[in-house]
C-alpha cells in the first residue's frame, strides 16, 4: 500500500469489504484499518454480502478475471506478469471513441493531490484520528465464567459477580478508556485501554501487512 501511495499519493477515502484484512469482525476494525485512519484516509466499509456497495470495483475485478486469467498461471508471479501487461493495455494502450486513452482522458488521475513518502509518515500518522473512529463503536461482550472479556486486542476483568451476563463497551477518546456497562446502561467499570497506542496499532498493522507474498501455485 505504501509503494501505490508513493505512486498515487494518499488517498481522502479507501472502500473496503467486510472481510480480512480490514475488518470489522465482530464489528471491530483491524489494525490494518486503523492505520489508515491514523494517517488521515476515511475507511469505508461495504455491507455484508452487499457487492452492489462497490459495483465499479466487482465489475473490475471481473475485468480483471476475463483479461488476466489466473486459472492458466502457474504462480502469482506469473499472473502478476499478466496483470501489468493488462493494466498497462487497458490504461495506456487501449484508444475510446475520441481517440484517448484513459490515462489520456484522465490525468488527474497521476496528480497526486496529497503527495506521499515513507519519510514523513511519522509525523502525518495521528493517533486522535484512531480515537475519534473507535469512539463511534459499541461492542457487546458476554463475560466469561472467569469474569473477563476480550476487546480489541486486550483481555481483563470485570468481575465474576457479572460471568454469564452480556455487557457492552464503549471507548471513550478523552482518557483513553473502555467503558464497560451491563445492558441496562449501569457503569461496571472504567477500564485503560493500554493496546490503544500509536505504538501497538502500528505494530500490528505491520504484522498483517507484512505477510510474505507467496510464488506457490494457484
Amino acid at each position: 500500500m505504501r509503494e501505490q501511495f508513493k505512486q498515487y499519493g494518499l488517498p481522502k477515502a479507501i472502500r473496503v469489504d467486510n472481510g480480512g484484512p480490514w475488518g470489522k469482525y465482530q464489528n471491530t476494525p483491524s489494525w490494518l484499518a486503523l492505520w489508515l485512519v491514523g494517517l488521515g484516509v476515511q475507511v469505508i466499509w461495504n455491507r455484508p454480502r452487499t457487492p452492489k456497495d462497490n459495483p465499479q470495483i466487482e465489475r473490475g475485478n471481473r475485468l480483471i478475471d476475463d483479461w488476466s486469467e489466473p486459472q492458466h498461471c502457474e504462480t502469482l508471479a506469473v499472473w502478476q506478469d499478466r496483470l501489468d501487461e493488462m493494466i498497462t493495455l487497458q490504461r495506456d494502450q487501449y484508444l475510446g471513441p475520441d481517440g484517448l486513452s484513459r490515462t489520456q482522458r484522465h490525468p488527474e488521475f497521476y496528480a497526486q493531490p496529497r503527495p506521499y513518502r515513507r519519510q514523513d509518515e511519522a509525523a502525518l500518522w495521528d493517533l486522535m484520528r484512531v480515537k475519534r473512529l473507535l469512539a463511534e463503536f459499541e461492542w457487546q461482550r458476554r463475560v466469561s465464567r472467569q469474569g473477563q472479556i476480550t476487546v480489541m486486542n486486550q483481555r481483563f476483568s470485570v468481575g465474576r459477580a457479572h460471568s454469564h451476563t452480556q455487557v457492552t463497551v464503549r471507548f471513550d477518546p478523552a482518557d483513553t478508556t473502555y467503558l464497560v456497562k451491563t445492558l441496562q446502561g449501569h457503569l461496571i467499570i472504567r477500564q485503560p485501554a493500554s493496546d490503544i497506542t500509536t505504538e501497538t496499532i502500528l505494530s500490528l498493522a505491520s504484522s498483517a501487512r507484512q505477510r510474505k507474498r507467496s510464488a506457490k501455485p494457484l
